[in-house]
């Protein structure tokens, strides 16, 4: 195998893929991680804006059955 700089790694070919492969999967994982957090985030902030004009403060909380 040749690079672009004219480097050799032949001797290396199953290091360098193995570091790739693990580079490949940490980033998948760090990916993963962001695009959940952000889209529960982004729930929330939806749910938040949608609620915020019908807010109503409460003294008592009506109970849905008989003491």
């Amino acid at each position: 195998m040749q690079t672009v700089l004219n480097y050799n790694v032949s001797s290396h070919t199953e290091t360098l893929t193995a570091i790739v492969a693990n580079l490949e999967i940490i980033s998948r994982g760090i990916w993963n991680f962001f695009r959940h957090f952000l889209l529960k985030m982004s729930r929330l902030e939806n749910e938040h804006l949608n609620n915020v004009g019908k807010f109503r403060a409460f003294k008592s909380v009506p109970l849905l059955f008989q003491l």
